[in-house]
């Protein structure tokens, strides 16, 4: 894409593909995990370090994301619904909102009927507080 912007970025603990990440104040990479405090930057894309390799990246390692609002990430809850609103959570993979305090990520584009299943989301984090 003409124009995009891709940052350097390491990260500071293995990540698996299609997860989301985070950035600590020095530009380091981790895994967006509290759905309460952790500000999404991206999510990885689905490529891994080697063919016999399972992480997208180990410690250290660049991380790349996917480019675009419409983007792949794992579910960790069992059942996901089109439109609901995603927040990540455990290992980086996005869940169902289910606190008002939780950062909102984007919406379910398609469904998950279990968990580690890959669906497409809309990413849009809006990195404020749900609001009935």
């Amino acid at each position: 894409m003409i124009g995009q912007f891709t940052p350097a970025l390491r990260t500071t603990v293995d990540v698996l593909p299609f997860r989301c990440v985070s950035v600590l104040d020095r530009g380091e990479v981790f895994l967006a995990d509290d759905p309460e405090v952790d500000v999404t930057i991206g999510i990885t894309d689905g490529s891994n370090r080697r063919f016999d390799d399972t992480n997208h990246a180990s410690a250290g390692e660049p991380v790349r994301l996917q480019p675009g609002n419409i983007v792949l990430a794992e579910a960790g809850d069992t059942t996901i619904t089109v439109p609901s609103a995603l927040r990540c959570g455990t290992g980086g993979m996005v869940y169902n909102v289910d606190d008002a305090a939780d950062i909102v990520i984007g919406h379910a584009l398609e469904d998950a009927t279990a968990a580690n299943q890959v669906i497409k989301i809309w990413f849009n984090p809006s990195n404020t507080e749900l609001t009935a």
